[in-house]
């Protein structure tokens, strides 16, 4: 099993809408992509109750059964539309995946 963290830190600011409008808009088309992607096996979409100037805002967790599986992932159009709202609207991010 592989597991793929990613860590969002959004900016204050984008498109005329808020950091928290931004933040919701993500974490809504992130949970909503459970049980549409088939290599998806678990997903976990939550949001940072301490603010602080080194915490990011948002974490999403997920599984796949592989590597191959995982990569079917990356280029599906629906987490497309995800990284598309991501990238325009967050300042930051880190990830890491690792088997367990």
């Amino acid at each position: 099993m592989i597991k793929h963290v990613i860590m969002f830190k959004f900016k204050e600011e984008y498109d005329g809408r808020s950091k928290a409008e931004n933040i919701a808009i993500a974490a809504d088309m992130s949970r909503s992509l459970m049980g549409k992607i088939p290599t998806l096996r678990s997903s976990a979409t939550n949001l940072n109750c301490v603010p602080g100037p080194i915490n990011y805002d948002m974490v999403i967790e997920l599984t796949f059964d592989d590597l191959a599986g995982m990569g079917e992932f990356h280029v599906h159009p629906l987490h497309m539309e995800l990284v598309k709202h991501l990238d325009s609207c967050c300042e930051a991010l880190s990830a890491v995946d690792y088997e367990f």
